[in-house]
C-alpha cells in the first residue's frame, strides 16, 4: 500500500521556491492565501496546508511522481 502525499513546493504561489532561498531562515509564503508554509519536519518538502484548495499539485507516493 503506498502512501499519498501532497506537497506544495513547486506551487506557483509559493514565495520563494527551496531553490530561491537566500537565507537559512526566510519564510515561504503562499501568495494566494497570504500564509506561511512549514517544512512541518519534512524539509526540503513543504507539504501542502489543509486549508488549500488548489487541485493542481504534485502527488508523491512510494517510488513514483506524478505531475498534474
Amino acid at each position: 500500500m503506498s502512501i499519498l502525499k501532497l506537497y506544495c513546493d513547486y506551487c506557483r504561489f509559493l514565495n520563494p521556491k527551496e531553490h530561491e532561498q537566500t537565507k537559512a531562515k526566510e519564510p515561504h509564503m503562499c501568495l494566494l492565501y497570504y500564509r506561511p508554509i512549514f517544512h512541518a519536519g519534512e524539509h526540503p518538502r513543504l507539504p501542502k496546508p489543509e486549508y488549500c484548495r488548489i487541485k493542481k499539485v504534485k502527488h508523491e507516493t512510494q517510488n513514483n511522481i506524478i505531475k498534474y
